[in-house]
This record gives C-alpha cells, sequence and structure tokens, in this order.
C-alpha cells in the first residue's frame, strides 16, 4: 500500500509539473502574439500605415445608396396604374416566367 502511494504521489508531482510546463508555454505563446499583433509594439518602425483596400480611392463607391427611387405616378387607369404592372409582374406567371 505504501508502495502504491508513492507511485500515486509521483505521478501527481509530474502531473503538476507538466501541467507547469504546459501553463508556462501558453503564456509564452499568448504573449508573442498579443506583441506581435501590435504593430506599435514590434520593433520594426517601417511599416505603421494601415492596410487599405483597393477601391478605397475610388469616386464611385456606394452608388447604389444614392440612386433616385422612382416616384409612383398616378393614372386614373386600373390596368395600366404602377401598382397593377408590378402585381402583374410579381404574381402572374405565363409558360413559367413572370411578366
Amino acid at each position: 500500500m505504501r508502495e502504491l502511494a508513492k507511485i500515486k504521489k509521483e505521478r501527481e508531482a509530474e502531473e503538476q509539473v507538466h501541467k507547469a510546463k504546459a501553463n508556462k508555454m501558453d503564456e509564452r505563446a499568448r504573449r508573442d502574439e498579443v506583441a506581435k499583433g501590435n504593430p506599435l509594439l514590434m520593433g520594426d518602425e517601417s511599416d505603421l500605415s494601415l492596410k487599405r483596400k483597393w477601391d478605397d480611392d475610388t469616386v464611385f463607391k456606394n452608388q447604389a445608396r444614392t440612386a433616385p427611387k422612382m416616384k409612383q405616378r398616378y393614372i386614373n387607369d386600373s390596368v395600366r396604374s404602377d401598382f397593377h404592372k408590378k402585381f402583374l409582374n410579381k404574381y402572374v406567371w405565363v409558360d413559367g416566367v413572370a411578366h
């Protein structure tokens, strides 16, 4: 029994040493990752500019947002009104194609 208890204690001690080494390595890896992730903490002063997308300097960005919407006009004929045309295009199917 004493020998079994002694073996258990040795295994626990080895396991604690192994856990301590693993924690130390994890801490070191985390510290290195934090240091490499922040360009201000790196010793290299040459590349501190932000990366830009290729279309940042274009004139034609976000054109779809500002495109004017077509106003609905009033027509006193229920068959030719904009609502009726839109309804037919949306819900009436002829030959498998919406018209």
